[in-house]
């Protein structure tokens, strides 16, 4: 068995799903006989979370946490690179001071921690893995929060090239990503293994009453986005839609979660008291299925430009959980093709309101019978496609091999 270093600045309970997927494959890879250390950031990556104890071991699992701050996204470029590169000297440092393991695997949070893990493989002889989930400086790009010919672009490209000549191999998550990134860089070696649900299929649910109880959802059709309000994937298109949704005793538009984004949501709230909308904050990773289950219909929104720079984890969450979808976003894209072969759900562009809202009608005016029936065929679609042991085992045997164990 091996010796595994795995890096992020977020892990559990901090709710940023690049830290939710990292904990679970060191758990898997601990139950499997493996030692696995992970440095990560005693209050996570927003700081959403209050300090957790330095060190914690869990059998073959050992989490060391960092003092660190913060990597806010409301503050500065100049403050989020400052807090970035305090955190990427303690995680070097930490790096050093360990016995050396077999291999290291680390995501992109925060972005240029791959700057450590570059010079643990040049000190240490270290063979690393990228674990590749957003892909920057693209969807700053993509976004429009940098222009192409920007210096800032054009020396993160630079770094990606200088770190991905050091790493023993690349995951990535889509075939999309698979091109962007082959185009821009030559990659010494790359494998595509998609996500899964953060919540096992076949899992046992909390019972959904006590939060539609608490939040007056009780006998309604509840409409849910959950997770981060990201500009990159707007929702100006959902809440356009809603406008005609006045004064309904019979349905509940609910928005958990929080980002910059939300803002938006919030405003929006405040012009249109009328439409019955219910804003929540992140809920505990603990009742993550008591949320999420709750919900008849899920949002998921991804950018028109965004398809091979991020991927939206929640999906195989909900889908998981037998939960149709109504997808905002391209048809060019991975959920665009799930749906497009698969009836788990409806795909919407940015910017056709009429067709978003004629889906929503349509779904509320569906029986008991017909939701249960379209359940089953999104459950059906998650236990074939979306397997959590299967994807982890294949992230194992791409680290063994690339890694020499």
């Amino acid at each position: 068995m091996a010796d595994w270093l795995l890096l992020s600045q977020a892990y559990p309970p901090d709710p940023t799903a690049t830290g939710q997927y990292l904990a679970q494959l060191a758990e898997y890879l601990s139950h499997e006989g493996h030692r696995v250390t992970v440095l990560t950031g005693e209050c996570g990556y927003e700081g959403r979370q209050n300090p957790m104890p330095l060190h914690e071991t869990k059998g073959n699992l050992v989490i060391q946490r960092l003092k660190a701050s913060p990597t806010r996204s409301t503050a500065s470029l100049i403050s989020r690179v400052r807090r970035q590169l305090a955190f990427i000297v303690q995680i070097f440092f930490a790096g050093m001071r360990l016995p050396k393991p077999n291999g290291i695997l680390f995501v992109t949070t925060p972005h240029l921690i791959g700057a450590a893990v570059w010079l643990l493989v040049k000190l240490r002889k270290i063979p690393a893995v990228l674990w590749w989930m957003d892909i920057n400086p693209d969807q700053a790009v993509e976004a429009g929060l940098l222009k192409s010919d920007d210096w800032k672009v054009h020396s993160f490209k630079q770094y990606n090239r200088i770190l991905l000549q050091s790493l023993s191999t690349v995951i990535l998550l889509d075939h999309f990503m698979a091109k962007r990134v082959r185009k821009a860089y030559a990659l010494p070696d790359s494998h595509i293994i998609s996500l899964w649900p953060l919540i096992q299929p076949k899992s046992k649910i909390n019972s959904t009453k006590n939060f539609l109880k608490r939040h007056n959802l009780e006998g309604k059709t509840v409409i849910m986005y959950s997770g981060n309000h990201s500009l990159v994937h707007p929702l100006d298109t959902l809440l356009k839609a809603l406008e005609d949704f006045k004064i309904r005793q019979d349905v509940s538009f609910v928005f958990v979660g929080d980002g910059p984004g939300k803002a938006l949501v919030e405003e929006w709230k405040k012009k249109h008291l009328h439409v019955p909308i219910t804003l929540l904050p992140y809920q505990p990773l603990a009742n993550l299925d008591e949320s999420l289950g709750a919900a008849d219909l899920h949002i998921v929104s991804m950018g028109t430009t965004m398809p091979g720079c991020v991927h939206p984890s929640k999906a195989y969450t909900v889908l998981a959980m037998g939960k149709p979808i109504l997808y905002l976003g391209p048809k060019e894209s991975v959920i665009g093709e799930w749906i497009k072969n698969n009836p788990i759900g409806w795909q919407v562009d940015h910017g056709d309101a009429s067709g978003l809202r004629k889906i929503l009608q349509n779904y509320i005016r569906k029986s008991c019978e017909e939701r249960l029936e379209l359940s089953e065929k999104v459950l059906k679609f998650a236990e074939l496609h979306l397997n959590r042991n299967k994807k982890l085992n294949e992230i194992k045997e791409v680290m063994e091999e690339s890694c020499c164990c």
